[in-house]
């Protein structure tokens, strides 16, 4: 590949073409890239692409200790609630810790084998927040 004398000179040849001393447009060589881009596009059903194996990784690097840490919490809280709480509110308390403990551990297994997609994150997130405060609540309302 040939360097242009001129910094402003732009190479247009295609790919594994070393002969071509074309100069090319702007626009012509965003379009050219963008052709050739390996990004992926938005609508795209394509293989997994290092950008989502990224995100995947962080995703279930921060909610792999975040649901393990909720499923040891929510263990520790049953013992205290049995003493604790009241008789009437008692049993939904601690059912409903026995669930978190339980959908924790769901979601720990599912980020530690790979099989809950990046895109679930959010909602996963939002729906643990909800069933916190729905104990909170149950507990104390």
């Amino acid at each position: 590949m040939r360097i242009p004398e001129n910094p402003d000179e732009k190479r247009a040849a295609l790919p594994g073409d070393t002969t071509r001393s074309k100069t090319a447009p702007d626009s012509e060589i965003s379009d050219r890239a963008a052709a050739t881009s390996s990004e992926p596009t938005p609508n795209s059903r394509g293989g997994d692409d290092p950008r989502q194996a990224a995100q995947r990784q962080a995703t279930y690097d921060a909610l792999r200790p975040l649901a393990i840490g909720l499923a040891i919490l929510w263990m520790l809280f049953i013992p205290f609630n049995l003493v604790d709480l009241p008789r009437p509110s008692r049993v939904p308390v601690v059912l409903h810790d026995v669930f978190m403990v339980a959908a924790s551990l769901a979601l720990y297994f599912a980020t530690r084998k790979g099989r809950m997609p990046v895109r679930w994150s959010g909602p996963v997130g939002m729906l643990l927040t909800c069933a916190i405060a729905s104990n909170v609540l149950l507990a104390y309302g």
